[in-house]
């Protein structure tokens, strides 16, 4: 996750959705705020994620399904939101703020998106392991 950005540092904490690649994920900063990113595009030279702080609580909410993904970014606990430009998913990178106003509406997430599964530290592993090494899964 190398940028020259200034901003916030984070690394990878958990990849929540993935299909050819991140789709969702969160990242941890210095002082453990864990902010979820939504895939924006994926480019040849990196993937933007749209990212939004969220406290432990309300992330586990989403994981039960009781709050759809909508949700937590229409109503963020802190009202600022992040670009995330990730390169390499195994080193530190910078998020970016960007004000609300910026926010284009095709941005926010599909209501009624919710984790069809609570995410296990193993699949998590795999799945980074995957990403880092750019290879596939084979089961």
């Amino acid at each position: 996750m190398n940028t020259q950005a200034t901003g916030i540092t984070v690394t990878l904490n958990n990849i929540l959705d993935y299909y050819d690649g991140p789709i969702l994920i969160t990242v941890v900063d210095a002082v453990d705020t864990i902010y979820i990113c939504e895939l924006n595009d994926r480019g040849s030279e990196f993937d933007e994620y749209y990212c939004v702080a969220i406290s432990r609580n309300k992330l586990e909410r989403f994981y039960l399904g009781q709050i759809d993904l909508r949700s937590i970014y229409l109503e963020p606990e802190i009202n600022q939101y992040f670009i995330l430009k990730v390169d390499n998913y195994k080193e530190p990178v910078n998020i970016e703020p960007i004000p609300v106003e910026d926010i284009p509406p095709d941005w926010y997430p599909d209501e009624g998106f919710i984790l069809s599964h609570y995410p296990a530290e193993s699949d998590d592993d795999l799945i980074k392991d995957s990403v880092i090494k750019k290879a596939g899964i084979l089961y």
